[in-house]
């Protein structure tokens, strides 16, 4: 398709997202805006997911317990330890493929068909992300794990710093120390793990798998390539605005959960109060009330894959736009589709 002045007018119209450097708030609301746009994509997909993690997770638990009446202590252990981690790679492995899918249907809903022609992912296709996005989240699990290690060993020397200061002895005085720490605490991760908060976006908008879109580059990414650039989009400048949004994120996701889990549950309360009942009749609407509250979670979870993927696809297309200036090719012919740059 030809890309003259009104076709890119006509596109520019129906966009999700303002062509231009995003604040803040647009980032947050525009990935709530993407999730409502394409809910039967971006929700459906995470409530199979999360649903099926939950049951591995309650069969991984179960098995450990019956080991722990049949088997000895150190079997039952290494059994446990073992299940720990391959259920732990299996669902973050899970996790980072569903949120590639998740991510490539938020560019296709954000960018409209003008910038982004609308194309059904199959099967077949979405299972050809699985080997990148198990590579990805190795080398992402290994990066955090050193970054987070960097975070927690900050944590403990301003903790040790706080609680020297001299008016450490008062009981107030040293909680609001330590809430002082835990929130600097949350700030200093949300600022390392800021630089690798696109390279999920990089490698389903720039890999050889990526869909069509005005800003796929000529030349796919790689794995190790999505990790580097993201690096480089990111920038220090541009760590702390993502960093704040990262964790403006997190807080709203925190809330979700705490206002379904508190509903739920004073729901569950008024009831048992305001009826009379049998033992079993209590038991019984006991047992439904926790299968609300463990469906109830399954839901924000689903809701908060949904939305953060949408967000680290803004957060993207915000950064090429301040770094690359593609927000000025998507508006004006005269300028050439910036081709991203590649640090491999």
């Amino acid at each position: 398709m030809q890309r003259t002045r009104k076709t890119l007018l006509d596109a520019a119209s129906v966009a999700l997202i303002p062509l231009r450097p995003l604040s803040i708030g647009e980032i947050l609301d525009g990935a709530f805006l993407i999730v409502r746009r394409n809910a039967r994509s971006l929700l459906g997909l995470p409530l199979v997911m999360v649903s099926g993690i939950s049951l591995v997770v309650a069969a991984s638990s179960l098995i450990t317990l019956l080991l722990g009446e049949f088997a000895g202590e150190a079997v039952s252990i290494i059994v446990m330890v073992l299940q720990a981690l391959v259920v732990g790679a299996f669902a973050a492995g899970t996790l980072i493929w569903l949120s590639g899918l998740l991510t490539r249907a938020a560019i296709i809903t954000v960018m409209g068909e003008g910038f982004a022609p609308p194309v059904t992912l199959t099967l077949r296709q979405g299972l050809r992300y699985a080997g990148p996005m198990f590579a990805l989240t190795v080398l992402i699990a290994g990066i955090l794990s050193l970054l987070q290690s960097v975070a927690s060993i900050l944590s403990l020397l301003l903790s040790g710093v706080l609680l020297t200061l001299p008016a450490a002895d008062d009981e107030l005085t040293v909680l609001l120390q330590s809430i002082v720490a835990v929130v600097i605490s949350v700030l200093v991760t949300c600022w390392l793990v800021s630089w690798l908060s696109v390279a999920i976006p990089v490698y389903v908008a720039e890999g050889r798998m990526a869909p069509d879109w005005v800003g796929q580059g000529r030349r796919p990414t790689n794995v190790v390539a999505a990790v580097l650039r993201s690096f480089a989009l990111v920038g220090w400048r541009n760590s702390f605005r993502v960093a704040l949004v990262l964790t403006a994120a997190v807080c709203l996701l925190l809330l979700t959960v705490a206002f379904v889990f508190v509903g739920i549950y004073g729901i569950l309360l008024l009831f048992l109060y305001s009826v009379q009942m049998s033992e079993a009749s209590a038991m019984l609407s006991l047992y439904a009330g926790v299968g609300g509250i463990i469906a109830g979670v399954i839901a924000a979870a689903s809701l908060g894959i949904a939305y953060l993927s949408a967000l680290q696809t803004l957060l993207y297309l915000d950064l090429r736009m301040r770094r690359e200036g593609l927000d000025l090719a998507l508006r004006f012919t005269v300028v050439p589709v910036p081709e991203p740059e590649r640090t491999l």
